[in-house]
């Protein structure tokens, strides 16, 4: 059965696409192109030749994320196509459209770079992260509406680790959010593209404590571009 014979996908995924990142990161900064310490990841694949390597990485990772997804669309089919629980159906299906969603905007991030179509590498990023987060949601539903079904691997400690990265995720969405604006709102500077955004400028993560006139007069910024 599918269950049985595909469970390694995801693990080969989880591994991939963190490693692929520590890839095109490595070569960034080799090139300096982007500064050693936390830069956006859709910065380390901005220029050449990390941007050729980060689309391709991001390309094949969009394939075994589409396996992946398939897989377990047919796997929930599987089970619950002779249900009388029509509603995991529909479930089922949204699910694998939003799932197909993501990948599409991961196959955008990697292909059009911020620097180039900034609009497009947003849209990518808005369906990756967005409507991956849906997705997320929607298989978590799915896997505590079906426990009756039996679904090998559905068991309790799975079932509450994916409600546990649902919400991880959505309050690292909303931190990234909130420091993105922040960030933006400091730096780096008119005239200066995020790729070169360093410690010398403002809301950079290495800007160094400034003393004002006056005792105790002190402020920082620690906000990562």
């Amino acid at each position: 059965m599918l269950e049985t014979r595909h469970h390694w996908l995801p693990v080969i995924i989880a591994v991939y696409l963190p490693l692929s990142f520590v890839i095109t990161y490595s070569i960034a900064v080799g090139n300096k192109h982007v500064e050693p310490g936390f830069p956006y990841i859709s910065d380390t694949g901005t220029r050449s030749p990390e941007s050729c390597v980060f689309g391709q990485l991001l390309n094949i990772g969009a394939v075994l994320a589409g396996i992946i997804i398939y897989t377990r669309y047919r796997q929930s089919l599987y089970h619950f196509e002779n249900s009388t629980r029509k509603y995991l159906l529909h479930l089922n299906t949204a699910a694998f459209i939003t799932g197909l969603l993501t990948i599409f905007g991961v196959s955008l991030v990697g292909n059009f770079q911020e620097t180039n179509i900034l609009v497009v590498h947003l849209l990518g990023a808005f369906l990756a992260f967005g409507v991956g987060f849906v997705y997320m949601i929607l298989q978590t539903i799915i896997s505590c509406k079906s426990v009756s079904f039996k679904i090998p691997g559905n068991s309790l400690y799975i079932r509450r680790f994916r409600i546990a990265l649902c919400v991880a995720d959505f309050v690292l969405l909303v931190i990234l959010s909130i420091m993105t604006l922040v960030a933006g709102s400091k730096g780096p500077g008119e005239g200066i593209e995020v790729y070169d955004w360093t410690a010398a400028h403002p809301g950079s993560v290495d800007e160094t404590t400034r003393i004002s006139t006056g005792p105790s007069m002190y402020y920082t910024t620690g906000l990562t571009g």
